[in-house]
């Protein structure tokens, strides 16, 4: 036997139970996970309809998981500066990604560079919830009906006074289903962002801005008050909140079909073990009766996936359809 072929011959025992003693050792540490607290971070502000669903479910899960999660809340470009932060942390299943359909499904075609893949940097764990807008408007336009809105808003644009429509910010669900409405429609008006969807609709009711699709959560004690009128709901179905107001299909638009949807994410590259555990406590959490029951008053829908992979399948059709919609409408972000 050659010098070589004997270290060979005594190497080969030696790297495997290196791998076996590494492999190992990486089990153990899936298996204590976690032993430590669990940070959350939040791409939208501090109550925002998104934060104010996830630390119900945070609250459960640390329960679950014997941590606790802790918020780190950070807004900023669409939700792209808390995407991107949480992609680039490590990938130890003590990060967690608050998702959106802003961030996973609007932000690549909106922005030149969003600074992150939704599909290579990260990997959805479950969605929590589903959440419907409503197009509503302001009282004082004297509209109760589609038909109605439609030929005012020809009217108005024939007029050179467009409609204005209001959204929570360039890039949000507001937005861009208010320019596939334009769109539809075939006329002008003009989009009026704002700060934030609650800024949005104090404006609504004030009379300054006409219409907006606005998170149902935030219009449903206006829309009670008299103060603003609803048109449609973008949802498949109609919602026990407010079961008078037709959907967009029931009123001949069902391009305009859209129900946002909030997830959780980790860092791509963390253990599938560690997802798994996380799977089944974000379950756990959205579906207990509690948590159920406090979405459900919001007008939220709690929507959960069967597995990791079952939520990426959904991001990566998500991609697909909204960025055609977005290329469409002709919506751009600088």
């Amino acid at each position: 036997m050659s010098f070589i072929q004997l270290i060979s011959h005594f190497a080969k025992p030696v790297v495997a139970t290196v791998v076996a003693l590494a492999s190992a050792g990486l089990h153990a540490q899936d298996a204590a996970y976690p032993n430590k607290p669990i940070r959350v971070i939040v791409p939208v502000p501090a109550g925002a309809a998104a934060d104010i669903a996830i630390r119900r479910v945070a609250e459960s899960m640390g329960a679950s998981l014997g941590q606790p999660l802790v918020m780190d809340n950070r807004p900023g470009a669409g939700g792209g500066l808390g995407t991107i932060a949480g992609a680039k942390s490590p990938a130890d299943g003590y990060t967690l990604v608050v998702t959106t359909m802003n961030t996973m499904a609007f932000n690549p075609s909106l922005y030149k560079n969003a600074g992150y893949d939704p599909l290579k940097d990260l990997v959805g764990i479950s969605r929590i919830i589903t959440v419907p807008n409503v197009l509503v408007v302001s009282r004082a336009l004297g509209v109760t009906t589609m038909p109605e809105l439609v030929a005012l808003a020809r009217k108005r644009a024939a007029e050179n006074k467009p409609l204005l429509y209001a959204s929570g910010g360039n890039g949000t669900s507001p937005h861009i289903s208010g320019a596939q409405w334009r769109s539809e429609v075939k006329t002008e008006m003009s989009h009026v962002p704002y700060k934030g969807g609650p800024a949005s609709v104090i404006d609504l009711v004030a009379g300054r801005v006409d219409f907006t699709f606005a998170n149902i959560q935030l219009v449903v004690p206006h829309i009670n008050a008299g103060t603003l009128v609803p048109i449609a709901l973008t949802s498949a179905k109609r919602s026990p909140q407010l079961p008078n107001v037709p959907t967009v299909a029931e009123v001949g638009m069902p391009a305009l079909e859209m129900s946002t949807w909030i997830g959780l994410a980790v860092p791509a590259g963390t253990p599938a073990p560690i997802i798994e555990k996380l799977h089944a406590a974000v379950v756990k959490a959205a579906r207990s009766p509690e948590v159920k029951a406090a979405q459900e008053k919001d007008g939220n829908v709690v929507e959960t996936d069967a597995s990791s992979a079952e939520f990426q399948k959904t991001i990566a059709e998500d991609i697909r359809k909204w960025s055609g919609v977005i290329k469409s409408a002709g919506i751009t972000v600088e």
